[in-house]
């Protein structure tokens, strides 16, 4: 195909397609530009209550972890979701389970501080801070 454009041009091209397509193509329209959402971490959920990203290494939880997310899930009866990343976002948390929620996480190992986004934030950065002031 690369030939025949090359030899044609796209104009030509998109001209014969046409006709085998049985209808003219719509012009071109602009794509927004692409940007990177992550989902990991507590984000607004836009209905006044909050969701928190867990990244899963390779879709796989197992003992202390699958435990204490099942009674995280159960305990405050918590909407979930998989991505196509094979990660877990927990939906619907009320603002005042934040601090509880994120606590029992961070112990299991299930919730990675990530800047701005966790209640140990200003306690990590403080000791960074501490230390590189040394």
């Amino acid at each position: 195909m690369k030939y025949l454009i090359s030899e044609w041009g796209i104009d030509k091209f998109r001209s014969v397609v046409e006709q085998y397509y049985g209808k003219k193509f719509e012009a071109f329209q602009e794509l927004p530009e692409w940007e990177f959402k992550s989902y990991l971490g507590w984000h607004e959920q836009g209905t006044g209550t909050m969701f928190c990203g867990l990244h899963v290494d390779s879709g796989r939880i197992g003992g202390k972890m699958k435990k204490t997310l099942r009674e995280i899930i159960e305990k405050y009866k918590l909407s979930v979701r998989i991505t196509p990343n094979q990660n877990i976002i927990l939906c619907d948390i009320r603002r005042s389970w934040k601090r509880p929620i994120t606590t029992v996480l961070a112990q299991a190992g299930l919730l990675v501080c990530l800047v701005n986004f966790c209640v140990f934030h200003d306690m990590f950065v403080s000791t960074v801070l501490a230390l590189l002031k040394g």
